[in-house]
């Protein structure tokens, strides 16, 4: 997979300047449907069960703008023509409702099962006073507290996201199969993104770390020194100015590994060369030439 890194780092030099563009255009149009749905969850938040179809809805915006964005990743990576507009793509594409569903309760049930050893063997003195306070929406109090959370709530909570991700990543290409694979249903695709990230699993992590170790090893650095300089009065100004600069190390993380999971894509889907018949240098022997 070494030979794929110089095209990665190609795809994404070549189209960086567009591609950022769309990965703000991703992050301000999944803020606006929060505040949408943040409104509409003020209205009916006096209807019983009204929360419910309102996740559901969440789930389904957030998931259809992200497999708009990596279509887009993944037309710009193979060379095809990529617009803003492609955002949108797949709020026309009916699977997407059973999609939406289909994440939201494997998040939900990935949550219970992250929380099973936390609720049966956990000490859940020191949460209590924090569930009690963000139950009575007091703000004031959560902040005057001499503690967080219990090292097990945040241990668990941790377990959720490292779960999330894998399951995440199982399904990396399913955005990709819907686009390609438009008349095959829901199951079939589910069942050929799986494979084609695990039938070359560690060749595509290898190919993801390749491709990110540079802009995170950025993040931590800025990181690390911003760390040491807000504890430093004399270099606060610096430390806030620099708070600004090395996340872009993390916004060039997810392009890397996205572009990367595209250009891995592309490479495993491409049609194989048809054979070709070798060209004769000399014309073939005549049966009067074999008969001599």
């Amino acid at each position: 997979m070494s030979s794929l890194y110089p095209k990665v780092k190609m795809s994404l030099r070549k189209n960086y300047s567009f591609s950022l563009l769309s990965l703000f255009a991703l992050f301000f149009l999944i803020n606006v449907s929060y505040f949408a749905l943040g409104f509409l969850s003020v209205l009916f938040m006096k209807i019983p069960f009204m929360a419910y179809p309102l996740v559901y809805l969440f789930t389904y915006v957030i998931t259809t703008f992200i497999f708009g964005f990596f279509l887009l990743v993944y037309l710009l990576s193979s060379n095809q023509r990529g617009v803003i507009g492609h955002l949108f793509y797949f709020f026309r594409e009916k699977r997407m409702f059973l999609i939406s569903l289909f994440y939201l309760l494997a998040i939900i049930i990935l949550l219970f099962v992250s929380f099973i050893p936390y609720i049966f063997f956990a000490d859940h003195a020191l949460d209590k006073e924090i569930y009690a306070l963000i139950l009575d929406v007091n703000i004031d109090a959560l902040k005057n507290l001499d503690h967080g959370f219990s090292l097990d709530f945040k241990l668990s909570v941790l377990l959720w996201i490292a779960i999330d991700f894998v399951f995440l990543f199982s399904f990396a290409y399913l955005p990709l199969f819907l686009y390609t694979e438009r008349n095959e249903k829901f199951f079939v695709i589910v069942k050929k993104s799986v494979r084609a990230v695990y039938s070359h699993y560690f060749s595509l992590i290898l190919l993801i770390l390749r491709s990110t170790v540079l802009p995170f090893f950025v993040f931590a650095v800025g990181f690390a020194i911003d760390n040491i300089l807000v504890h430093l009065n004399k270099f606060r100004i610096v430390s806030e100015t620099l708070r600004f600069i090395y996340p872009v190390g993390l916004i060039f993380v997810l392009l890397y590994a996205v572009f990367a999971l595209s250009v891995f894509f592309e490479e495993r889907n491409s049609p194989s060369e048809p054979d070709v018949e070798p060209i004769l240098l000399l014309p073939p022997q005549c049966e009067a030439d074999k008969d001599e």
